[in-house]
């Protein structure tokens, strides 16, 4: 029992050194670049955008062709779901290797919603998640999630939320 945990344990350790390229790491925009993941990816995205309407919610189910370009900016201004004011979207890393990469940013920032009177806080996500797939010429798969909330910042209700995903190819 002991000779065969040993020369598991020896295999998997072996095959974890070999393997070290499998790996995510930390990556820069400049490396999204080398490992050919930049460009502009287009797709089908599907979800919901919920509009609070008095005591209730407006839920619109939303189907439409969208657009990612990578690599992403630092920092960009985002519209809120009742496309009436924005809010910050921040880079927050990029991970991955050669064959995959994750980039994850988040939504920030106070601004006023003249539809509700209000002072909003967004708050929320945004992951895209791109896979290539080798053979003679490169495919490229990008999975997108986009969620943002919009809350008061007196009594912290929440007013607006979407919630996005889709699949987008380059």
């Amino acid at each position: 029992m002991i000779p065969r945990l040993s020369s598991f344990l020896v295999i998997l350790f072996v095959s974890t050194l070999l393997a070290d390229s499998a790996f995510a790491r930390r990556l820069s925009n400049a490396d999204v670049r080398r490992f050919g993941f930049s460009g502009v990816y287009r797709g089908e995205a599907q979800g919901f955008i919920k509009t609070k309407d008095d005591d209730k919610f407006d839920t619109r189910l939303v189907t439409q062709g969208t657009r990612e370009i990578l690599p992403v900016r630092n920092r960009s201004i985002v519209t809120g779901p009742s496309g009436r004011n924005g809010f910050f979207l921040t880079l927050g890393n990029i991970s991955g290797n050669e064959r995959r990469i994750t980039v994850r940013m988040y939504y920030s920032g106070r601004s006023y919603n003249p539809a509700y009177e209000e002072d909003m806080i967004g708050t929320g996500t945004k992951i895209l998640t791109i896979q290539k797939f080798n053979g003679s010429r490169p495919q490229y798969e990008m999975s997108l999630i986009d969620r943002l909330q919009e809350r008061a910042v007196n009594g912290g209700s929440i007013f607006t939320t979407w919630d996005i995903q889709g699949r987008l190819f380059k």
